[in-house]
């Protein structure tokens, strides 16, 4: 198990570091990640890093829903 929290880096770059690695350990033909962070002070941050792997057909995604945050899968 390894935690972000005492990471000093970027939101972005542990979202990105987080879909990378994912999408390296489940090799997804599309993969999709949110990072929704709200640190302490008051500002949030919502971060979206997409894998796509190299020659995929992009409609293999077109069952993920689209719009706000709120959607679940």
């Amino acid at each position: 198990f390894f935690s972000f929290r005492q990471e000093g880096t970027f939101m972005e770059t542990i979202t990105n570091t987080i879909c990378e690695e994912l999408g390296a350990l489940l090799d997804p033909h599309w993969l999709e990640v949110q990072g929704n962070f709200a640190p302490r002070g008051g500002i949030s941050l919502l971060c979206t890093s997409v894998f796509e792997k190299k020659g995929a057909d992009r409609d293999v995604a077109t069952h993920m829903p689209q719009g706000g945050s709120d959607d679940t899968l």
